[in-house]
């Protein structure tokens, strides 16, 4: 078990308290689902676990289990009707996905990355630098509580519903109490197929697997994507603060003196030039301001680069699992449909929620780009202009997070996705 991190670090100097960004409860929360199968880099923040190795573990276990799920529908293709055939591949690209995002975790890129964002990048670390700062803290931490709350309570109710009605529908059918060999229907949230092991023949121990998955992979899903949440939160926060400092960058100190001069017919407002002093203090500004673009945009690029497949199969998954959903709940009866719309409502939410939170960085970059058109360059020095120039030329490029480098991540790119289903929905549906 880990020890425990401090949660407070005091500042001494400027006799300023800082709060560890682990004692945050939705940090807490992440940590107690991550900390049993070791995905969370602990010894990076100078702690230890016992369960460290289980995140080599993991990906093996996911990817066996994978096979089985796939040997099932190989071995029992021409038995198994056409939902049934859907239900089926809904649990193979969940696991899939699973089996992918386990692998991905066990990288020294992932543990470095969740050291710079809770370390380095946290607005916590910010919070100081203005009340403005300390505005966008206590809203952050607002939304990140609220949305952690209400992702794990949605994944439990979702993963619950999911495993529970096989179990009603097992003991409805007599299956618990059957005697070997007889000819009753066997109902399971997972279907799969192991070496000397019929899941169908072994219908208590089967279910109790399959509770115990479905949990695993419902958890696993949702807290690797509210991470990402999180993460690209802090993008919106730090922004923000950007904003705030180049739209307070202060104008001369004479500049409310309204001096003119009469030239012909025409009046013109003289313009007070800053002063060697000031001067200074905008180069110091623009130079803080620059670091912070710098830093944020090389986060994202981060967040790009490290999760732009896991992105990039959640498009697919959420395409493939939203048109098969649609499938099942088409059956007209009430089993099925209380089964799978909880779940189809879960994957939709989760589509509008990473599109909208992703489209939120994008809308909120552009606003930097005016910021900086809005900076009083004519009052500058010729070296500050210059800076401003450099620092115009690097906000024309929007701050995005995109999907291996391709596709953004974006409300556009959901608007597709929803077509699409539709579209393959309607199609499939004539087929069955």
């Amino acid at each position: 078990m880990a020890k425990e991190a401090r949660t407070i670090v005091s500042d001494n100097e400027e006799n300023r308290t800082y709060i560890d960004p682990l004692s945050f409860k939705y940090i807490k929360i992440i940590r107690t689902i991550y900390n049993p199968i070791g995905l969370f880099p602990v010894e990076k923040f100078g702690l230890t676990s016992r369960w460290r190795i289980q995140r080599f573990i993991h990906p093996f276990l996911a990817a066996i289990f994978w096979i089985f799920e796939i040997n099932f529908v190989v071995q029992n293709f021409h038995e198994l009707d056409f939902f049934l055939l859907g239900h089926c591949y809904l649990a193979n690209v969940t696991t899939g996905m699973v089996a992918i995002r386990t692998y991905i975790y066990t990288r020294e890129k992932y543990d470095n990355l969740m050291y710079e964002f809770l370390a380095k990048f946290h607005i916590v670390h910010a919070r100081f630098n203005s009340p403005y700062y300390e505005k966008m803290f206590r809203l952050e931490q607002k939304i990140s509580a609220n949305l952690t709350n209400g992702i794990m309570i949605s994944t439990f109710l979702g993963s619950f519903l999911y495993s529970s009605l096989p179990i009603y529908n097992n003991i409805r059918n007599g299956v618990f109490g059957r005697e070997k060999g007889s000819n009753v229907t066997v109902d399971l949230s997972i279907y799969f197929l192991a070496p000397n092991f019929d899941p169908r023949d072994h219908v208590i121990s089967a279910t109790i697997f399959n509770i115990y998955a479905s949990l695993c992979c419902s958890f696993m899903t949702m807290i690797s994507d509210l991470v990402v949440y999180l993460m690209v939160i802090q993008i919106i926060a730090h922004i923000y603060g950007l904003i705030n400092d180049l739209e307070n960058i202060p104008k001369p100190k004479r500049f409310n003196d309204r001096r003119t001069f009469r030239h012909e017919d025409m009046i013109i407002p003289l313009v007070d030039m800053y002063d060697a002093e000031e001067n200074a203090e905008v180069l110091s500004i623009l130079g803080r301001c620059i670091e912070h673009h710098k830093m944020i945009v090389t986060f994202t690029h981060e967040i790009s680069s490290f999760y732009g497949p896991m992105l990039a199969y959640n498009y697919f998954y959420q395409v493939t699992s939203l048109c098969v959903q649609l499938i099942e709940i088409s059956r007209g009866d009430m089993n099925t449909f209380f089964r799978y719309i909880f779940f189809a409502c879960l994957v939709f939410s989760e589509l509008i929620l990473m599109s909208v939170i992703f489209e939120a960085v994008n809308h909120t970059s552009e606003k930097v780009i005016q910021s900086v058109y809005d900076i009083p360059w004519e009052y500058m020095n010729t070296s500050n202009r210059r800076i401003v120039s450099v620092l115009l030329h690097r906000v024309q490029s929007p701050i995005k997070v995109t999907a291996i480098g391709m596709v953004p991540v974006s409300l556009g790119t959901m608007t597709a996705i929803l077509k699409t289903t539709f579209s393959y929905f309607a199609f499939l549906r004539t087929l069955g």
